[in-house]
């Protein structure tokens, strides 16, 4: 006997639709927000490609664990508990060893050809300043790799490239996305606006640069994508984790408004193979 579903969407002929994490430290809180209105609605998602925090909850997610435990874990996790005082010599002031355990300790997936949802991490090589797409081998190596902000955490050597923070050169990984087959881009933004960001210590002026460079950066991959979600979490502070399960509630906020945009972009692209045979033309970013 044939199975069918009440009341959810189907999209049929919709093509792979990609889902695009960013990367933005504390705001990334958000990405659980978007993913459980997502997962709640029956939107597909055929593959997740994550910069930094977008990476670290991606994995989660992908890895087949439940939403509302990923969102349980980053609600219960203390600072101490992923950031360790690199030792002297090392090329980072904090090693992301805690961050490291952490993954290990909760994903129930080790390699990538375990996971639930294709995944695909984006860091940066140091010696090259190329974005590396890493699909493969063990999430964790990548997953840190891709966290690993220059110049405060330690780099991370993955198939011998020193890498580091993704978000250098793909904060919003759409074009990768693209590259990667994706027929359907939903990407979540959550970096902040350069003007009007909080200034209060050392730490907010190294996120600060970050954000002026990745605004330029980011510009075409934003112009890439089918659907962007932009929760409000401008206001945040990069290191605030007092605020997380408000900066969880924007997510949810700005997933719910884009359900509409969603749906009919997803519809629209159905239409269009089932009337061609393929999909419209990427568009290149």
């Amino acid at each position: 006997m044939k199975k069918t579903s009440i009341g959810r969407p189907t999209f049929r002929n919709r093509g792979r639709v990609a889902l695009v994490l960013g990367g933005g430290a504390a705001r990334g809180f958000a990405h659980i927000g978007v993913l459980e209105v997502l997962e709640a609605e029956g939107i597909p998602i055929d593959m997740i490609v994550g910069t930094s925090v977008g990476a670290i909850f991606g994995s989660l997610y992908a890895a087949g664990l439940d939403v509302r435990k990923i969102r349980d874990l980053a609600f219960r996790f203390k600072t101490r508990d992923i950031l360790d005082i690199a030792p002297l010599g090392r090329l980072g002031l904090i090693d992301l060893k805690g961050l490291q355990r952490l993954l290990t300790q909760n994903l129930p997936a080790t390699f990538f050809s375990e996971l639930r949802i294709p995944l695909h991490v984006v860091a940066t090589d140091l010696r090259t300043g190329e974005a590396v797409t890493i699909s493969r081998g063990p999430i964790v190596e990548a997953v840190c790799a891709s966290s690993a902000l220059p110049g405060v955490f330690d780099p991370w050597t993955v198939e011998g490239r020193l890498l580091t923070d993704g978000g250098v050169v793909a904060n919003l990984p759409v074009r990768e996305a693209h590259m990667l087959g994706a027929s359907t881009v939903i990407a979540v933004d959550i970096g902040a606006a350069v003007e009007g960001s909080a200034l209060k210590d050392r730490w907010d002026i190294i996120f600060q640069v970050m954000h002026i460079y990745q605004a330029k950066a980011s510009a075409k991959d934003i112009e890439g994508a089918d659907v962007l979600i932009r929760p409000d979490v401008g206001h945040f502070r990069v290191i605030d984790l007092e605020h997380r399960k408000e900066i969880y509630q924007e997510g949810l906020a700005a997933g719910r408004e884009s359900l509409a945009e969603i749906r009919r972009v997803l519809d629209t692209k159905g239409w269009l193979r089932g009337l061609f045979g393929r999909s419209r033309p990427l568009r290149s970013g």
